[in-house]
């Protein structure tokens, strides 16, 4: 289970922020063949 922290600037949209996850999520599925329900994903704003 990989843990992923995204740090980002504050004020993006919610859509915007699940777009991101969702693509790194696909990018480490591809790439190291985790499952797609092993999902640990945090989101840093400042």
């Amino acid at each position: 289970m990989p843990l992923v922290k995204v740090e980002m600037l504050k004020g993006k949209s919610k859509e915007f922020k699940k777009t991101v996850l969702d693509c790194i999520h696909d990018g480490l599925m591809d790439s190291i063949g985790i499952e797609d329900w092993d999902r640990f994903q945090r989101i840093a704003e400042y």
